[in-house]
């Protein structure tokens, strides 16, 4: 993400006393429910198996490498050193879980994953060329046959395609009255004014140069019940046996 962004997530995992990890994970107070439901949205579109190697970048609080944590070979989380201090008070006993410390745009990792994760990161970039470069230095680290996942992904013509039809009008109505204000009130925070913004050209743009890079990549519905599912969608990489 966007080194000021990196760095508010780094504040806020430091200063705040909230005890909710969906907060901290960058969620509601009202979406709790609902943030349960990605884990086993991930599971499935990433085929998780117990041989699995899996990399979660931008793992947050860990509210998805824990539980994963249980199902596959070995877990690495890669975050900001004070968000990675909250996960691991919360993985104690866990033993197949592997901490990298810094900003992913940054760092070098000499090694190669069954599966990727990157959830609720790619709008935090600053702009097309470094979302391209993200991914592309992602999916790099794939095993053949590997599955990486680009979870979360906020479309604004998505969203203005919902906003049209009379259930979303109810909805966002709805959403307005009941939505709670911004949960974490933190002083010093750097105004972040670079991050990407997404439509579909931008989406499908990833996808052309994805798969012109020799990977598959497919966009991926988010189904009713996760947190913004109405805004945003996924993207799919598989590493097949003719990428180089």
């Amino acid at each position: 993400m966007s080194r000021v962004s990196f760095e508010n997530y780094g504040q806020i995992s430091r200063d705040n006393k909230e005890k909710s990890y969906t907060l901290l994970a960058g969620r509601l107070k009202n979406q709790e429910e609902s943030e349960r439901c990605i884990f086993q949205d991930v599971i499935k579109k990433l085929e998780i198996t117990s041989s699995d190697k899996v990399l979660d970048i931008g793992s947050g609080p860990g509210n998805i490498a824990i539980p994963l944590s249980f199902i596959c070979e070995e877990m690495t989380v890669v975050d900001h050193q004070d968000v990675l201090l909250k996960l691991k008070d919360r993985c104690n006993g866990i033993n197949n879980l592997r901490f990298l410390d810094g900003n992913f745009i940054d760092m070098h990792i000499d090694k190669k994953f069954d599966k990727i994760i990157v959830y609720s990161v790619l709008h935090y970039l600053k702009n097309n060329n470094e979302v391209i470069d993200f991914i592309l230095k992602a999916i790099s680290m794939l095993e053949v046959g590997g599955l990486a996942l680009f979870g979360d992904i906020p479309n604004i013509s998505k969203t203005e395609r919902f906003s049209k039809g009379q259930f979303g009008k109810d909805f966002i109505s709805k959403w307005n009255k009941i939505s709670p204000p911004n949960s974490f009130k933190i002083n010093n925070l750097k105004q972040d004014n670079q991050n990407v913004v997404f439509d579909d050209n931008a989406v499908m743009s990833i996808i052309k140069k994805v798969r012109l890079s020799g990977f598959h990549a497919y966009i991926l519905q988010q189904k009713s019940g996760l947190p913004f599912c109405y805004s945003r969608e996924d993207i799919l990489v598989v590493h097949p046996d003719s990428a180089k």
